[in-house]
């Protein structure tokens, strides 16, 4: 699965164009988890988002404040979660 997660107007904030293809190879582009505790990859503090949908092609979408949220995390912290590939999707 190669997962694109999007703002409410369709704008792709995280996909594969984002991350450094032999990470992708070595460790995958994310990891699908049932709950929070198994996402060991993302670090001591990740920052939590719910999808509010998603779009026909199963990619999740953010309201415009997550997506914000988002892009100031990685803003600050230079992008390392998504060029290091530790979105974990947690599904419910």
């Amino acid at each position: 699965m190669s997962p694109v997660i999007k703002t409410e107007n369709g704008r792709p904030i995280y996909g594969y164009k984002n991350l450094d293809s032999d990470k992708v190879v070595a460790s995958g582009m994310a990891g699908y988890v049932r709950s929070e505790a198994d996402a060991t990859r993302a670090g001591q503090n990740p920052l939590v988002v719910r999808a509010i949908r998603v779009d026909g092609n199963a990619n999740p979408v953010l309201s415009a404040e997550d997506a914000r949220r988002v892009l100031i995390e990685n803003g600050a912290s230079g992008f390392p979660r998504r060029n290091e590939c530790r979105l974990y999707p947690l599904i419910k």
